[in-house]
């Protein structure tokens, strides 16, 4: 068995809450990666299940684990992992997610190799989806602040690989954020730093729930007010395309409470802004309205065409 090193090359945060069911699995995918000086510290925020005693079964030194006694949210998990951290570089792994073997190295030798100012490294994943799993590879271009406008599409909570440095300048996780604190964060890292692709499937997440609409609406509007300059910084055009993707975002998750009301208002404050938005978002909203499989229909004419 590896011995854990002192400072290990790399340190994977891996928070957890009532994961008893997935945790091990995506603990193994990462002692099974060829890069064996690592350490897993996997902070158990506050969980009610068994998650605490399926981290302790897996019997292998480099898994360091910590325990919130209450649940103080996805923020709160990561700030803790990244601050007991020990290792050179970071990389996320959430725990109902797993690696691919060679994500590590791969992403290693990329980032080793990258000039200034890349200081992180993301790859593609695999996305399951109803038992089907359909290969995402984002699209990187800089500047990275003015593409983290319309989205965070990167997948950072199963592929992002960072230097550790990095959070002494940027700072951590913003606990106000009941959502998107992958997204917040590197909204900051980019002020900074650009990012560095690996373009493979090399991460699998599994997508599990949805979260609701009040809770999109707040995260989003917290967001806004946080970087309402980086938006606007751009120009008047593409500010109003990131807003009406913001409220179009919320009102899919309001249609999928069956929020109608809500809903409507914010699919109209969306168009007020801009009609003219990604093909995705039209097919999420049919998707939610209607209850056709539209996305997954058009993810299998996609991989017939590429012949996958």
């Amino acid at each position: 068995m590896f011995e854990p090193s002192a400072t290990p090359l790399v340190s994977v945060v891996m928070p957890a809450f009532n994961r008893e069911k997935t945790i091990v699995r995506a603990i193994r995918s990462v002692l099974e990666q060829s890069v064996p000086d690592l350490e897993i510290v996997v902070v158990d925020d506050g969980s009610t299940d068994g998650t605490v005693a399926a981290v302790e079964s897996v019997d292998d030194p480099r898994v360091r684990l910590i325990r919130h006694e209450v649940n103080g949210g996805e923020a709160a998990g990561r700030n803790t992992g990244v601050r007991a951290a020990r290792g050179r570089y970071v990389a996320y792994l959430d725990s109902d997610d797993e690696w691919l073997p060679g994500k590590l190295a791969a992403q290693l030798e990329v980032l080793e190799g990258a000039p200034d100012p890349v200081r992180g490294c993301i790859c593609g994943i695999e996305l399951v989806a109803d038992g089907e799993a359909y290969p995402r590879i984002p699209h990187l271009s800089r500047p990275l602040e003015k593409l983290l406008l319309m989205g965070c599409g990167l997948f950072p909570g199963a592929t992002l690989l960072v230097r550790r440095d990095v959070f002494d300048e940027v700072g951590y996780y913003d606990t106000a954020l009941p959502r998107f604190t992958d997204w917040d964060w590197l909204l900051r890292y980019a002020e900074r730093y650009e990012l560095v692709l690996v373009p493979k499937p090399l991460a699998r997440v599994y997508r599990d729930g949805n979260p609701t609409g009040e809770s999109v609406e707040n995260s989003t509007r917290h967001l806004l007010s946080k970087h309402g300059d980086r938006f606007a910084k751009y120009g008047h055009g593409t500010e109003r395309k990131a807003l009406a993707v913001r409220w179009s975002e919320v009102a899919h998750h309001y249609f999928r409470d069956r929020d109608f009301r809500n809903g409507s208002r914010y699919l109209v404050r969306a168009f007020l802004e801009t009609p003219v938005q990604r093909l995705g978002m039209y097919v999420l909203l049919v998707d939610t309205l209607f209850g056709v499989p539209l996305q997954r229909f058009l993810w299998r004419v996609m991989r017939g065409l590429k012949g996958g």
